[in-house]
């Protein structure tokens, strides 16, 4: 790290990181899923979500 301002950023990205990955786990759970889907398979899943932009809006 570069300095004091940048191991800031970095460590509430993590924890952006941490609060998202436990809240799609507790989705998972929930729902039952863990079974069948691991944390791992829908975090790569939400990775290929794009949005398309088509004409001027």
């Amino acid at each position: 790290m570069r300095d004091n301002q940048q191991l800031q950023g970095w460590t509430f990205l993590n924890f952006i990181t941490f609060i998202l990955h436990y809240r799609i786990y507790g989705t998972l759970k929930q729902r039952d899923l863990p079974r069948r889907y691991s944390l791992k398979d829908v975090i790569e899943y939400i990775e290929r979500i794009s949005m398309l932009k088509i004409g001027e809006e």
